[in-house]
């Protein structure tokens, strides 16, 4: 006969059997687009890099090594890698110590601190194309704000921002980008610092430090969780980086083409299998970037 404790554990069991079905039927709709959307797209361009396959006509293809063998011998497409990852080092930095420093100034009890906090996080909630259309302007070379400014307020020579043939064009880009991601990278910041106990900055504040001691001496080193998936996301964005580019007119200039202007190219004309190897490419390149700087962060954390 069976027990009052081996009675529970079997009511226990089945419990806890209804609730993982429960469960897995809540996450099944979004395990399903997920799965077709994503895994099996991600699939089939990795099958299409090695073919010759038309976007108009994906069943009718031959299989090729020719995508890779042409894509390594495109200087245009390998000096597109080059830019991102110029733009990488530019934009990442830029948007951390931009977005730290500004969470930093907003996380104070002061009358009206909110509404600045909402300021700020309106670019991440502005649409894209009223973005693109206000820093189109300011950098536009005739009648761009910005060189309005500079010629009519101050006598000086205009300046050429995007269409600039040089990286000053990409760092006008990276600076479109971190302003962009202020918001967003703001807030994750601003919910780092609340987990930071205020018993440490009273300490510092007894101690006679000031607040930049206490923001490199106790925040930073604090948030470094927060910063590491800050910069890990950030890269991984500055890789994939085309609507900026594109929407500030920047996309026929040499030195701010992306890998993923050239894929989207690459379908314009046809050639569905040079495009899906490019992006195989890419893939390749963001993954080894982000497991380099993994390991790099894992080894100063050691």
């Amino acid at each position: 006969m069976a027990t009052i404790k081996t009675i529970r554990k079997r009511r226990m069991s089945k419990l806890r059997v209804k609730e993982a079905i429960q469960g897995y039927l809540f996450l099944a709709p979004t395990l399903i687009l997920f799965t077709i959307f994503s895994l099996v797209t991600v699939l089939m361009g990795f099958i299409y890099a090695f073919t010759d396959m038309a976007p108009g006509n994906p069943d009718n293809f031959n299989w090729t090594l020719a995508n890779f063998q042409y894509i390594f011998q495109d200087k245009i497409y390998l000096h597109s890698i080059l830019n991102v990852f110029i733009f990488a080092l530019m934009s990442v930095p830029l948007s951390i110590v931009s977005s730290l420093l500004v969470a930093a100034l907003l996380n104070r009890k002061v009358k009206g601190i909110k509404i600045f906090r909402v300021l700020y996080y309106l670019p991440a909630i502005t649409s894209g194309i009223a973005t693109a259309f206000i820093w189109k302007w300011l950098y536009n070379d005739n009648y761009g704000l910005l060189n309005t400014i500079l010629t009519q307020w101050f006598g000086l020579e205009g300046i050429k921002w995007v269409s600039s043939q040089s990286y000053f064009a990409m760092f006008c880009v990276a600076i479109v980008s971190a302003w962009t991601g202020l918001g967003g990278n703001m807030l994750i910041y601003l919910a780092g610092m609340r987990s930071i106990s205020p018993e440490l900055y009273e300490a510092a504040d007894l101690d006679g430090a000031s607040g930049f001691q206490k923001l490199m001496h106790i925040t930073v080193p604090l948030l470094s969780p927060t910063t590491y998936f800050i910069m890990t996301m950030s890269l991984i964005g500055a890789f994939q980086l085309y609507d900026v580019v594109a929407m500030i007119g920047a996309g026929d200039n040499y030195y701010t083409q992306t890998p993923v202007m050239q894929i989207t190219a690459a379908f314009r004309h046809g050639e569905g299998g040079m495009a899906s190897a490019m992006s195989v490419v890419l893939f390749v390149v963001i993954m080894v970037v982000t497991f380099i700087t993994q390991g790099l962060v894992k080894e100063r954390k050691q």
